[in-house]
């Protein structure tokens, strides 16, 4: 589960990616008891996730997103050709 990845990535000092592309935008707003877990920024060791906007998020085919914890990752993430 991601809650023991995330311990494990705070362990080691590592971030931890999380693919939530396939039901990223459902999930927040499921009951407890359909995903009892934690899988996000809520856990500690959690420092970015994807999720693909044109699967449940009604968005054109083929967009996504990609969500960091920090500006700082996120600025680490900028590359040009």
């Amino acid at each position: 589960p991601i809650d023991d990845l995330s311990a494990l990535a705070k362990q080691y000092d590592i971030g931890l990616h999380v693919d939530a592309c396939l039901g990223g935008f459902i999930l927040p707003f499921c009951q407890e008891d359909i995903v009892p877990r934690a899988f996000d920024f809520r856990l500690p060791g959690v420092t970015s996730m994807s999720a693909d906007t044109h699967k449940y998020g009604h968005a054109t085919k083929g967009t996504s997103v990609v969500l960091f914890k920090s500006s700082d990752l996120q600025h680490a993430s900028y590359f040009s050709y």
